[in-house]
Formats: structure tokens, C-alpha cells, sequence
């Protein structure tokens, strides 16, 4: 059975008070060769569903890519890399 999918990447932000999904960043126009280049992917983890935690550098990195910029406040924000598929 072949299924058809896109995966779809974003940036999330968490409170680090509440754990609370505060906001999320679509990445779809970012390649995935420049992502693996700010976070480490792991060897059983090829297309980065497993959530990476980003931190102040990845998050500069990204926003000179990025038309909408990351609002980021380390001190309030957890950041994350997230992916899921979609149909």
C-alpha cells in the first residue's frame, strides 16, 4: 500500500512556567539540508519527527531565512524543531 504524505516542520514554542503550546512557526519553505545543519538529526530519525530542542543560535540562523521572524525569549520559551505528516 503506497500513502501519499507531505511532512510538514515547525517551529514551537512552549511556556516554561505551563508547559502551554504558546505559538507555532510554519518551516516549509526551509530546506531540510539547512536544517540538519542546526540540529544534530539522529541515525533512526532520517525525516526529524522526534522533536529538537533549538536554542538562541538555531533560532538567528533561521530567522535570516524566514519572512515571518521568531519571536524568542529564551527565559520564558522552550523552542522546538516539529514535524508531522499530513495527507
Amino acid at each position: 500500500m503506497n500513502h501519499d504524505y507531505r511532512l510538514i516542520r515547525t517551529i514551537t514554542l512552549y511556556s516554561i512556567a505551563t508547559d502551554e503550546f504558546i505559538r507555532e512557526y510554519n518551516l516549509n519553505e526551509i530546506s531540510d539540508e539547512f536544517l540538519l545543519t542546526i540540529v544534530a538529526g539522529k541515525e533512526d530519525d532520517p525525516l526529524l519527527f522526534d522533536p529538537y530542542p533549538l536554542d538562541e543560535k538555531a533560532i538567528d540562523e533561521l530567522n535570516n531565512l524566514l519572512e515571518n521572524k521568531i519571536s524568542f525569549e529564551p527565559d520564558l520559551f522552550a523552542c522546538f524543531l516539529e514535524t508531522y505528516s499530513a495527507e
